[in-house]
């Protein structure tokens, strides 16, 4: 381990269960603030071991909490480091920091100087950068939140789209281990036991084969605290590219509270199981969540209907989720499906009318998106009226990549097509 990993691990990590009055490791918060400042002075936290006294003359933490004291006790703490590191490895524990190219640039991304500094993992490390569909949800569910929950999962499974939960009882483990059962991938978020977890039996040939990893910020010996379960939800979002909440209730629950934060913070766009008797799923619709139609197990559907769902209801995962217009909640699904039932394109001009009418509705579509919702069509159609589109200002594309948007004259054909 080279000396900058070990600087940061004696920082920010616990090696042992906590003893009374002695210095705490940095919170992600504290750590962030003071590697900010080593990078301003042009350190590295590997310094720390040789100028030590130099560095930190000129440190003064804003918030009076990362003290010289605190720091010098913090890495002292070599022994209880090797012996710590020496037991999580039996377990086939591996440890990422900030400065190491395998840590998911997600979390750096999003969460910026208060992504953890240390994540805790066992098993395939490279689903940490894959992405997916995160699916969380109350610890107590119904047979039919249940069946929905495995049939979500089985689907990402042979669609080959990545599982991301808490690992919590209930909608989380249902759903990784549902996924994993038909040979697809999952990464699980934990809050405490990362120790347990790696040899636990449900979760051991998953990661032996190579199908699951399991990952924490937190100290893999931890019992369950109420205070990383909240924490770890911001991660289980962070890591995914869309979400679905299958059951919460309003005010209460980290379901709920990851969900609201996901709202404030803008990660990721969010999709909820529509039912009655969850007054936490009917809240996050009013918010701006998308309904996520979930089909019955064994009725007839498309081979990749999850996909369709998720790359036209969420355009692009940049989108800032919160501030949709909430009247339209579910409304993009219904039309989707309508349009793409009954309208045949025989003509540009139809298919102008086709576009206009999703464009009201969003404010970009890519070449991707109407590959799926236009089957009728070949590609090398889709690209010539795409072309002419630009060409004739109906629409507008972006840069590169094929997405468009209205041009000069489309957005007035919108105003008459909705007349």
């Amino acid at each position: 381990m080279d000396e900058n990993r070990q600087a940061i691990l004696l920082l920010s990590a616990q090696f042992s269960a906590p003893d009374k009055g002695v210095p705490t490791p940095l919170t992600t918060m504290e750590y962030g603030r003071f590697a900010a400042w080593l990078r301003q002075t042009g350190a590295q936290p590997r310094d720390l071991f040789y100028r030590f006294n130099a560095l930190l003359q000129h440190w003064q933490d804003p918030k009076g909490k990362v003290t010289t004291e605190r720091l010098q006790y913090l890495l002292g703490r070599g022994m209880a480091m090797g012996l710590a590191i020496e037991k999580w490895q039996s377990a086939g524990i591996w440890i990422l920091t900030r400065s190491d190219p395998e840590y998911p640039a997600r979390l750096k991304k999003r969460l910026g100087e208060a992504a953890p500094a240390v994540l805790f993992g066992v098993g395939q490390k490279r689903l940490l950068n894959a992405g997916g569909l995160a699916v969380v949800g109350s610890r107590n569910i119904v047979d039919e939140d249940l069946m929905q929950t495995q049939q979500v999962a089985k689907q990402a499974a042979s669609e080959g789209i990545n599982l991301v939960s808490g690992g919590a009882r209930g909608v989380d483990e249902t759903a990784m281990l549902s996924a994993l059962e038909v040979e697809g991938t999952a990464l699980g978020i934990l809050a405490n036991d990362l120790f347990k977890s790696a040899l636990a039996g449900k979760w051991r040939k998953y990661l032996k084969s190579g199908q699951l990893a399991l990952v924490s910020p937190f100290y893999p010996e931890a019992r369950f605290h109420v205070g990383h379960a909240m924490g770890r939800n911001k991660y289980v979002y962070c890591l995914s590219d869309h979400a679905l909440v299958i059951h919460c209730e309003e005010g209460s629950g980290g379901s709920w509270t990851g969900a609201t934060e996901n709202f404030r913070k803008n990660w990721v766009p969010l999709f909820v199981k529509k039912q009655e008797n969850a007054s936490g799923n009917s809240a996050l619709i009013e918010k701006g969540a998308y309904i996520m139609d979930i089909p019955m197990m064994g009725a007839a559907t498309d081979k990749d209907w999850l996909t369709q769902q998720v790359s036209f209801l969420a355009r692009d995962k940049d989108t800032s989720v919160g501030q949709r217009d909430q009247n339209s909640v579910g409304r993009h699904l219904e039309t989707s499906k309508e349009i793409d039932v009954t309208d045949l394109v025989s003509s540009y001009a139809d298919f102008i009318k086709f576009v206009t009418t999703l464009l009201s509705q969003q404010e970009q579509i890519k070449f991707s998106e109407l590959k799926i919702l236009k089957k009728d069509l070949k590609d090398k159609q889709l690209k010539e009226w795409l072309d002419q589109s630009v060409e004739s200002e109906d629409l507008k594309r972006h840069g590169r990549s094929r997405t468009y948007s209205f041009g000069r004259l489309g957005a007035k054909q919108a105003d008459l097509f909705s007349e």
